[in-house]
């Protein structure tokens, strides 16, 4: 059930609704047990989704401490990139120069509050728009731009099901 919410085959509520529908007909594993008490045991079923994260997803957000030692580590990488780079621009040297992904670099810190950086890592330019760009080519004959975006996601969701049902996800 846990891998049908993550896959977004069932919401949070469902999974609450099956284990607890699994614990009145005699079912008796812990963790069903534990799902069924999701939302105040389908008490407050929009706290479901919130129980199933804090409780399978621990490793999401990143303490504190870290996300205070990860923004001073990137401050001081930009500082001394920003410092290579203007060196070089004033002995006309061609290399150091700023590019998108410092920008990006700029705001993992801020983005590593709500989601640890380890626990979804994908950048943006490298595997996962390749991934959408494959995708975007092999539905675009003939689609306007408008209306591109119906036909993609399909395929990605495919895709994903797929990879995931064939046991592709890495570890």
């Amino acid at each position: 059930m846990l891998s049908k919410w993550a896959w977004g085959v069932l919401s949070a509520t469902n999974v609450q609704e099956l284990a607890h529908a699994a614990v009145l007909s005699g079912a008796e594993a812990d963790d069903l047990v534990s799902l069924s008490s999701l939302g105040s045991y389908g008490q407050q079923p929009g706290n479901c989704h919130r129980d199933l994260v804090r409780k399978y997803c621990k490793d999401l957000w990143s303490p504190e401490r870290e996300q205070r030692a990860f923004k001073e580590d990137v401050d001081a990488c930009l500082s001394h990139y920003s410092w290579l780079a203007k060196h070089a621009a004033e002995n006309g040297w061609l290399q150091w120069s700023i590019v998108p992904k410092h920008h990006f670099l700029a705001h993992l810190p801020d983005m590593a509050t709500h989601l640890a950086p380890r626990a979804s890592w994908t950048y943006p330019g490298e595997s996962m728009v390749g991934t959408i760009t494959s995708l975007a080519s092999a539905c675009t004959a003939n689609t306007s731009a408008r209306q591109l975006t119906k036909p993609l996601m399909a395929k990605y969701r495919i895709a994903m099901h797929l990879r995931h049902s064939m046991n592709l996800c890495q570890e």
